[in-house]
């Protein structure tokens, strides 16, 4: 944990300091889930197009690598989203609290999807072939914009729903 805290304060703070990150509302968080997303996708390749004996995932290297990473990312955040839904005590009672209130593990979850979504799912998406595939590419366009909407206090109770 002292290394990923040291990662965070050393790479992806002074990363989501710079303009660019900034103009697109890229976080040290959104940062760290998007690089570590796409570093994975790029092991993942280079494993199973070259290091691996002949099989499946030798045909198709970039969407067997795609799946090993959003697989377990998926049903991670469906348990968080779930628990904290049906489960959390610290749900806002009224309609105004949980539009304008911030949520801060909505805040988190949308900040992990936002940046994994810009910095890896919708890139492979455009430079896999085997992912282009334009009804998911749009869905992954509207979750990005969904992602960034909750970014803001406004409505972050919702995006532990999404």
């Amino acid at each position: 944990l002292m290394l990923l805290a040291e990662l965070e304060e050393a790479l992806f703070i002074p990363l989501a300091a710079t303009p660019l990150a900034q103009a697109v509302g890229l976080t040290p968080l959104a940062l760290a889930a998007g690089v570590s997303c796409l570093a994975a996708q790029l092991l993942l390749f280079v494993a199973f197009s070259y290091l691996l004996p002949d099989g499946p995932w030798r045909r198709l290297p970039g969407l067997t690598a795609h799946q090993c990473i959003c697989f377990p990312l998926m049903i991670g955040l469906a348990c968080v989203g779930v628990q904290d839904w049906f489960l959390s005590a610290a749900v806002p009672t009224s309609l105004s609290g949980r539009v304008l209130d911030e949520h801060r593990l909505g805040g988190q979850l949308a900040q992990l999807v936002y940046g994994e979504l810009l910095l890896w799912d919708i890139p492979c998406g455009l430079l896999v072939p085997s992912l282009r595939e334009p009804l998911m590419l749009a869905h992954h366009f509207g979750m990005a914009a969904v992602a960034y909407a909750t970014l803001s206090p406004l409505c972050s109770y919702y995006a532990v729903f999404f």
